[in-house]
């Protein structure tokens, strides 16, 4: 991971370059080189999300990045994922394809529970 690719990304977003912003957040997000890598970041990220931004992430940044973490998390009953699940609601419920393939997968849990 580069990070200087998010610090750029960060200064050309608070200067109002919108064009610039994308493109340094799109090479910050192909900088990875692992999940480990990613979900590492992750869990760096997301705390100070919390007090600066009240929970609003870059589009590119929760589908490519938080959300897979998360949901991953989830997915093995992972506390701390399924919390910030419940507080990345706004982000989820806005991006098109996130909210449909997390409610449906939360259908069938609760479904195979049911059986249980």
């Amino acid at each position: 991971m580069n990070i200087e690719y998010f610090k750029k990304f960060e200064k050309e977003l608070s200067a109002g370059l919108k064009k610039q912003a994308a493109n340094s957040v799109q090479l910050f997000i192909n900088s990875f080189k692992s999940e480990d890598e990613i979900r590492s970041w992750v869990w760096e990220y997301l705390p100070k999300l919390e007090k600066n931004t009240h929970c609003c992430i870059r589009h590119e940044l929760f589908v490519n990045l938080v959300y897979p973490t998360l949901k991953k998390g989830f997915e093995v009953g992972h506390y701390d994922s399924t919390l910030w699940l419940g507080k990345l609601a706004q982000n989820i419920y806005q991006t098109k394809g996130v909210f449909e393939e997390l409610v449906h997968w939360l259908k069938w849990v609760f479904t195979v529970s049911a059986m249980s």
